[in-house]
């Protein structure tokens, strides 16, 4: 039986290194972008409204009204909406809680930071799915398997 695969980047109009990085994660890990927003999702429905930073990103006001916006929308949705910003290796993830719905996953306001194994497994946690047992680790970080 063949993998499924998720489709390529079709614009190159975004952050190309996140968005074909993640790709890696599999199918059960899908993503739409939204001008670098991604809504995860699964075969279900929305699982979580991501902003996506690299770590050489300038911080953000989260009070600005794009992502008050963003919150309502995805509040209005009881979906939960994090920032996360990532290293450019992808080793590292940061992720912070943006409405009431994310502060629910955690036990703290503040930003958690992750492995990518960690975050990979986070983002299966949120479409309430165990880990894929095809995705092939290199102890915290996720080999290509090309």
């Amino acid at each position: 039986m063949r993998a499924m695969k998720t489709a390529p980047e079709r614009t190159g109009w975004r952050d190309q290194g996140i968005s074909e990085h993640h790709r890696l994660w599999g199918v059960g890990a899908l993503a739409v972008d939204v001008d670098f927003v991604l809504l995860e999702y699964s075969w279900n429905g929305p699982a979580a409204l991501i902003e996506y930073k690299n770590e050489r990103a300038r911080e953000v006001n989260y009070s600005n009204g794009s992502y008050r916006a963003l919150a309502v929308l995805a509040s209005g949705g009881c979906t939960p909406f994090f920032e996360t910003r990532y290293t450019s290796d992808f080793t590292s993830f940061e992720v912070t809680p943006l409405n009431g719905i994310a502060k629910m996953y955690w036990l703290e306001d503040g930003p958690v930071t992750m492995t990518e194994k960690e975050y990979v497994t986070f983002l299966y946690l949120l479409r309430a799915q165990p880990l894929p047992t095809e995705l092939v680790w290199n102890g915290s970080s996720l080999q290509s398997v090309e």
